[in-house]
């Protein structure tokens, strides 16, 4: 057939055609903003260098000390969004955006490949109309489109994944777990994609069991090494992971958190209201809407077509000679049902319970507790499997051209429809158009100037305070356009903050984000001083803005008051907290000291644990990064305690400087204030277990020590991240291995 000789490149085409498609009505400016950031376009290389390198203090996005814990799992994406920025002039969320589109096509059409065959144009028309299906699937545009948190990506990885896995166990060629592997670690951001991945694998246990059954040793085989090779690629956050979590030297676990009876039990409400927000009916309508039943539109009717072609291709499995096809139309059909019922598991009250019963019973189900926006993903895809198995099934009985016809339009209308939004310039976020050139004011820009010029590493408090915990940004050149979500000094200032009442919590403290604002409601002044003087809060930001009223709403609504948690924050609050005034930028900002009464800093020596020496700083130290930090300790005559305002670990170690390092009361620190680090500094037992070389004696007999604080797991750094550069180089090359054995084949 002269027209199958062009199949790959109709495919190209339409993949082309999909990934220049966003940048071309999508205009030119960023959509950023919110719980996720999406910063990470506008800065991939800030969002890498500042955030995801570090493992302890100051590595999280929201602002809380979250203490150790790995970051680095996005690297992959994010330095493919680096290159991305680097090569091709154009909006790099935008041409993200279009990759996802063009990769989520093509996997899409290759894994129904497996069960349908190119033999006709009809199948052909099939396989391509229905990978369209599921890119442009309404399950998806109510979640991954609508939030586009990072995990979008997840469109393309997913079918890819599965693709390339089975190819490997069928065709038995190791070469094709590598590209899964790959795949799988660049477009999945890995640890934090967790409550998305976990349900493709979930709803896909009966298409692996059958594979797994037909090639048991090679399946085996070829899992193993997936395993090994994702370890391997990913070891930079793995290696971290495991190590908080089995030795745990801080005092709190994130595992232990998330799965304790408190937890869970905290959920309970959650889940069963969740549960219940969407009908059953918007699987079987393939739409995604509170109250479907009331909403009913043509487009409805049409998507009731294609169920009962999923239903009708049901009533011939016996009879269809394919046994390809029947055995893709079951494992389709199973991980469809699935999907559907963990998505909207609204089945009268059974549905519910049963899933509220599973999230207390299975260990850490909880992270599903959003069903609708963990499941819409694999029911998006196992929707469109099923149905491109269901109409290959039905055409080969049917023959009839008008009714193929028929059915073929009402598919491209369907999606075009259900892709029309996506072509619009969306500008929602809190209200506000939240589009931006990618370039902030310059008040903003001088005010990141000044802190990077700071050499205290001490954190910022913002005021006024804001429900969401987020930062207000306005662009350049678009007035009226903001940035609104987790703090950009994060990234621009490497630099940590309080934005709000989530930017405080702790490891071992989730629950003080709900005294914030009450403790301000009652003029608790004294107390909220001392809370920020306990984290570190020695700098003072004052916002200024005049924010646009369809912003209010959101950060700062208090009850049945309106814009209540701005009210409360008065002349008064902010008089008690900000002391010297540093400098102005422009209208919009003002930077204070912090006022003398709460006076802090990140290292300093006391002695008392509980108190706050009156004179500060009086310790000279510099941050070398997240995880070092050089101390050095004048006149030290008697016996004293040295605090490190971060989160508590036994892994800090202090360290006496002199011929080489050595560790002084290693894993002795103890915890202050429920939080934070110290250590005894004992003048006495230094001369006696130290020669002279580590320390200089003073005329008066006291003490001048050259220390280091240094963050033991750091030291693993440098060797993991080179094994998974090298995995990738290594597994990188072996694709072009494959690409070129399959050029010698075609040849």
């Amino acid at each position: 057939m002269i027209f199958k000789r062009y199949f790959s490149v109709i495919i190209i085409f339409i993949a082309l055609i999909l990934g220049v498609t966003p940048m071309l009505t999508q205009g030119n400016l960023y959509f950023v903003g919110g719980d996720d950031m999406r910063l990470y376009y506008m800065f991939p290389k800030e969002y890498i260098q500042n955030l995801l390198l570090n493992i302890v203090t100051d590595n999280s996005i929201s602002g809380g000390n979250m203490g150790y814990y790995p970051a680095t799992h996005p690297v992959p994406l994010v330095s493919l969004m680096l290159l991305a920025k680097t090569v091709i002039p154009a909006n790099t969320q935008f041409v993200m955006y279009g990759l996802n589109w063009a990769l989520g096509f093509i996997f899409l059409y290759l894994l129904l490949g497996l069960w349908v065959s190119n033999e006709s144009r009809i199948n052909f028309f099939i396989k391509v109309v229905v990978s369209l299906f599921y890119i442009f699937s309404p399950f998806l545009f109510k979640t991954f489109y609508k939030h586009q948190m990072i995990v979008i990506y997840l469109i393309a990885a997913s079918p890819g994944l599965l693709y390339f896995f089975i190819k490997s166990v069928r065709q038995r060629n190791l070469l094709y777990v590598f590209s899964a592997c790959l795949i799988f670690s660049i477009l999945s951001t890995n640890l934090s994609s967790l409550p998305w991945t976990i349900p493709i694998f979930m709803t896909s246990v009966p298409i692996l069991f059958v594979e797994f059954w037909r090639s048991k040793k090679v399946f085996v085989l070829h899992a193993f090494l997936f395993v090994i090779c994702y370890g391997l690629l990913n070891i930079s956050w793995l290696f971290h992971f495991i190590n908080l979590t089995i030795n745990n030297t801080g005092l709190a676990n994130a595992l232990g958190t998330y799965s304790s009876e408190e937890f869970l039990n905290a959920n309970i409400a959650g889940i069963l209201g969740t549960s219940r927000i969407f009908s059953p009916l918007n699987g079987v309508i393939n739409q995604l809407e509170i109250g479907l039943a009331k909403s009913i539109s043509i487009i409805s009717y049409i998507n009731l077509v294609f169920i009962a072609m999923i239903v009708g291709a049901g009533a011939l499995v016996n009879r269809e000679k394919n046994r390809i096809l029947t055995t893709g139309y079951i494992l389709g059909l199973l991980g469809l049902l699935s999907s559907w019922y963990l998505m909207t598991p609204n089945f009268q009250n059974w549905g519910p319970n049963l899933f509220l019963w599973m999230s207390l019973r299975v260990p850490f189900f909880t992270m599903f507790r959003n069903m609708f926006d963990k499941f819409s993903l694999p029911l998006a895809m196992y929707y469109a499997l099923t149905l491109g198995i269901s109409l290959s099934m039905l055409v080969s009985r049917f023959t009839c051209k008008k009714l193929h016809l028929i059915v073929g339009a009402l598919l491209i209308v369907t999606i075009l429809v259900n892709a029309y939004p996506l072509f619009l310039v969306r500008t929602e976020h809190v209200g506000v158009q939240a589009k931006l050139s990618g370039t902030f004011n310059d008040d903003f820009n001088n005010l990141v100037s000044y802190l990077n010029n700071l050499k205290n590493p001490s954190r910022v408090l913002w005021l006024p305070l804001n429900y969401p915990s987020f930062s207000n940004v306005e662009d350049k050149y678009n007035p009226g356009h903001y940035y609104s979500g987790p703090s950009l000094l994060r990234l621009v200032a490497n630099r940590q903050d309080y934005a709000g009442q989530y930017s405080f919590i702790t490891a071992t403290d989730f629950s003080i984000a709900e005294e914030i604002f009450p403790m301000i409601e009652k003029k608790d002044f004294t107390a909220f001083g001392k809370l920020i003087q306990l984290r570190n809060a020695r700098y003072v930001i004052l916002d200024k803005q005049n924010l646009p009223e369809s912003m209010k709403p959101y950060l700062y609504n208090h009850y049945s008051i309106e814009y209540g948690k701005l009210k409360m924050q008065t002349d008064d609050f902010i008089k008690s907290l900000i002391g010297k005034k540093l400098q102005d930028f422009g209208t919009r900002y003002a930077l204070y000291e912090i006022n003398p009464e709460f006076n802090n800093d990140r290292i300093y020596l006391t002695d008392d644990y509980d108190a706050f020496p009156k004179n500060l700083p009086n310790v000279n130290y510099e941050k070398i990064s997240d995880s070092s930090y050089k101390v050095n300790l004048s006149n030290i005559n008697k016996p004293r305690k040295l605090v490190f305002l971060d989160s508590y670990y036994r892994d800090w170690t202090l360290y006496l400087i002199g011929p080489e390092l050595k560790a002084y009361r290693k894993g002795e620190n103890v915890p202050v204030q429920g939080f934070a680090n110290g250590w005894e500094i004992d003048p006495n037992e230094i001369k006696s277990n130290f020669s002279d070389d580590y320390y200089t004696t003073n005329s008066n007999g006291s003490l001048n020590l050259n220390m280091a604080l240094y963050f033991e797991p750091d030291k693993f750094n440098k060797p993991i991240r080179n094994i998974s550069l090298a995995s990738f180089v290594v597994l990188g090359c072996s694709q072009l291995i494959l690409l070129k054995k399959r050029g010698h084949a075609k040849a």
